[in-house]
């Protein structure tokens, strides 16, 4: 079923990255072995600069508070 999915997404995945436990080295290679025509959404605070290096889109969503 290599075919189920066409989207992926890894919420707050930086923060997993930032606490030392998933590897950037592995996710990055997970990213480069992704199919095709899979999109591959990640999300959190201070994603690292080579995940961003890869992408594709980069969105990024500021707080601001107003009193």
């Amino acid at each position: 079923c290599e075919s189920k999915y066409s989207l992926v997404v890894l919420d707050e995945l930086s923060l997993a990255i930032n606490f030392g436990l998933i590897p950037e080295t592995e996710v990055l290679a997970f990213l480069t072995k992704r199919p095709p025509h899979v999109d591959i959404i990640l999300t959190g605070p201070e994603m690292p600069k080579s995940l961003l290096d890869v992408a594709d889109q980069i969105t990024e969503i500021r707080r601001s508070y107003r009193p």
